[in-house]
Order: structure tokens, then sequence, then C-alpha cells
């Protein structure tokens, strides 16, 4: 029997989760945990608001499929290894990351756990474009927009969403575990966090308010609820998956518009994309003064 335990970081969704589509191919107990960064630790705020309203709906989604998720208060470099020792984990699962804090603390966790008795993959699902369907090695990466658009563009390959296997996938019992709460707060947020609520508005954007046929012209606005997509900060949490966007506006394409504004959605995921492997390939250099 095969015990994965899957760290959860910025993927807080149950679709297209290539690491939920791993271990329902391969495990025969999972253990879901997210322990909770520093940062957000120290965060009494919208952030903390949103990602406690996103953690809480993924539990909710994960409950309705069988399964236990555990949202504890202790550093991931701490919880980790103990959960990987404790329940004899033969393999950890997680979102590879990109910031210098979050790789560190990914090292951390990969150095502290015995790696002759759990193995560990990792898996890169953030960004539209996944890493290995780039078409140029990643050590050239352009450092110019222009240039990596068009490479891109001119060799598109974008993965259809991952398929999860919910009836494969039984819950490690893990009872000594505390159950996950959430505790709310005297902030209010326009948008709510979570995977229910990004779907909602992806439908509300595409299909319902039909606001994506001129987001070109009304994409800077930052009054009207629909003057853009306000996307940012589902996607920014793993709500939501921008390959679930692309599915959802290429669908828009072909039944009701193509035009420029259509085009201009994915131009902007791309920009997404871009930054995410600038920071990837040049780390914390991209934070000081002098630039890389």
């Amino acid at each position: 029997m095969k015990k994965v335990l899957y760290w959860v970081r910025k993927d807080l969704r149950t679709h297209d989760n290539l690491c939920l589509q791993w271990a329902s191919r391969s495990a025969s107990e999972i253990l879901i945990v997210y322990p909770y960064p520093k940062e957000l630790l120290r965060s009494e705020n919208f952030r903390l608001q949103f990602q406690t309203e996103s953690l809480q709906d993924f539990s909710g989604q994960l409950f309705n499929l069988g399964l236990q998720f555990y949202a504890l208060k202790q550093p991931a470099e701490i919880l980790i290894p103990d959960l990987a020792k404790r329940f004899e984990i033969d393999e950890l699962i997680f979102q590879n990351e990109i910031s210098p804090e979050e790789v560190d603390t990914q090292n951390t966790v990969l150095q502290k756990i015995d790696s002759t008795k759990c193995q560990s993959k990792s898996f890169w699902q953030s960004s539209l474009i996944l890493k290995k369907d780039l078409p140029f090695p990643f050590e050239r990466f352009p450092n110019g927009f222009t240039d990596f658009r068009k490479k891109i563009e001119y060799q598109l390959t974008i993965q259809p969403l991952a398929q999860t296997k919910w009836e494969n996938l039984k819950q490690l019992p893990a009872e000594k575990l505390e159950k996950s709460t959430f505790e709310s707060s005297e902030f209010r947020n326009l948008f709510f966090g979570g995977e229910t609520e990004a779907l909602k508005r992806l439908q509300h954007y595409l299909w319902k308010s039909n606001a994506i046929a001129s987001y070109k012209d009304t994409r800077n606005g930052m009054i009207l609820l629909d003057d853009s997509s306000k996307f940012s900060p589902w996607l920014a949490n793993g709500c939501l998956s921008p390959r679930m966007i692309y599915q959802e506006l290429s669908k828009y394409e072909q039944e009701r518009a193509q035009n420029e504004s259509t085009y201009w959605m994915f131009f902007e995921l791309l920009w997404r994309d871009y930054f995410k492997f600038y920071v990837h390939k040049h780390g914390a250099s991209v934070f000081k003064m002098s630039g890389i």
C-alpha cells in the first residue's frame, strides 16, 4: 500500500490539479495538509480573510469527495517532515513554487525528509504553459516579453485539464491530527475566496455578463465590477487554474465570438506566465536595486 502526503501550497482547487491526479493514479491512501506560511500567520487583513475562505471552500470540496483536509498553523519546515515520519509516508507530492522564500522552504523540507523512506515528486502547474512545454530550453528563456510571446505562439502547447479519479483516493487514517478550523474575520472583501467563487466569477465574466467581449477596451478600469476580469486573487491563490480560463475562453470563441478582447485575455495570461518564469530563472536577483 502506498501512502501519499499531499503538501498543499498555492493550489487550493480540485479542478485541474496535477497533484490530485497523480495521487489518484498511484496512491492507496492520501493525507492532505496545508501548513500556514509564516507571512500569512502575521497577517490580519483582507488577504488572511480571502485565504481563510479559500481554505474553507477547499476543505468543503474535499469533504464532499470523502477526504479530510488539515490546515495547520505550523511552518512547513517542521510539519511536513514530522508527518512524513509519523505516518510512514511513501511519497510526498507538492506544487512547485518560484519565489526565493518558497524555494528555500521547499529545499529545507526536502533536506529534512529521509529520502530512503519517503520519495518526493513535485508538479509545475501554476502557469498556463507548463515548464516542460516551453518551446526552448529553459536556460535560454528570453528576457523580453515580446520575444517570449512570439516563440510561445509559434509553438503553442497547452495541456488539457488534469482529471482526478476520485473513487481511487482513500483517506489515510489520521485521527490524532487536529481537524481544520477556520476563524472568521471582521474584514469583508468584495470578492470571496475559494474555488467555488472563482468558477462563479469565470462563468459570470464570460457567459452571463458577456463582459469579455469588451475586455481590451475596459481591462484597465478599476471602479466597475466588470471593467476587468478580477481573476487575479483566485489565480494567485491557486483557486482557479489558468488552463480552466483558457478552456472556457476557447469555448466562448467557438460559440459566441472571437475578437481582439478574447485574444487579449490570452495575451494577459501569457504576461502572467512570463513573469513567473522570469522570477523562476533569476530568483532573488529581481529584487536587487540594480536588477538582474
